[in-house]
């Protein structure tokens, strides 16, 4: 059997690539060495998981479009991530993550002292594990004072989310960079509206006063007055639940992401 097809996946540039610092720049370019070397065949498809990595490698590699297979990240188990209604009494924000400064950590938990201040209007809540080993990591003792001092809930790390995500009223993910945020996927999935940064990952998913609404990264006031609109405009939130789901059945599908990785590498001679 000869295989017809190359097929390489890249899920993300990651830091590296949005870093503008010293040590980021040279490992770009040791990075960029061996994607020349692997990416340089005829019959080859190379599988994104956002818009915006195929773009940045065009910069520095011979790429045609009809060899560019954008997927949803690895796709969301639909019957796992149901649809579930709101849930009732007061809203729940919820930011799911690994805990650095790069995921907007310290602009939600500034949004939600500011909302909070004067009356209770909502419950914010983080849920994930403290990321030590990344590049913009926040220490144990400030993060458990900032969710302190702001009456945020931190409930932990969970695995099964699909069991945490329905306890939400609107998801939020203020990160700075994102390859496909998986939470973003799975809220979708789950019927939950989105606040999410307006950067690469999240405005694939994101479609402004569709399904969702973008703020500015690394700007609290920006995210504080998005969550304040829908907190006061449950129409709008029932709007963004409806969807999302939908937009999760379309494109969002571990069906839909594993046919198309199955039609590339089905591609075979005998």
């Amino acid at each position: 059997m000869k295989i017809k097809n190359n097929v390489f996946s890249i899920p993300g540039l990651g830091f590296t690539f949005n870093s503008k610092d010293i040590k980021s720049f040279s490992r770009k370019i040791i990075i960029i060495f061996f994607y020349r070397l692997a990416l340089k065949h005829d019959n080859q498809f190379i599988i994104f998981q956002n818009s915006n990595d195929p773009l940045i490698l065009k910069n520095f590699l011979s790429l045609n479009e009809s060899q560019i297979i954008q997927t949803y990240g690895s796709g969301v188990d639909l019957k796992k991530f149901k649809f579930h209604k709101l849930p009732a009494g007061l809203p729940i924000i919820m930011i799911a993550c690994r805990i650095n400064i790069d995921k907007g950590i310290r602009e939600f938990i500034s949004a939600a002292k500011q909302i909070n201040q004067n009356n209770t209007v909502a419950r914010f809540v983080i849920v994930g594990q403290i990321d030590n080993n990344c590049p913009t990591p926040i220490s144990t003792d400030v993060f458990n004072k900032l969710v302190r001092d702001a009456g945020v809930e931190y409930w932990g790390f969970y695995e099964e989310m699909h069991k945490i995500i329905p306890k939400c009223t609107i998801a939020v993910l203020p990160s700075y960079y994102e390859g496909m945020p998986k939470f973003l996927l799975e809220a979708a999935a789950c019927g939950r509206p989105i606040i999410a940064t307006n950067i690469p990952g999240n405005n694939d998913i994101v479609k402004h006063g569709v399904n969702g609404l973008l703020v500015e990264p690394k700007n609290a006031s920006s995210l504080r007055i998005a969550i304040e609109f829908l907190i006061n405009n449950k129409n709008n939130i029932k709007k963004f639940s409806v969807e999302n789901r939908n937009l999760a059945k379309k494109l969002f599908s571990l069906d839909n992401v594993v046919k198309k990785h199955l039609d590339l590498y089905g591609s075979f001679e005998k």
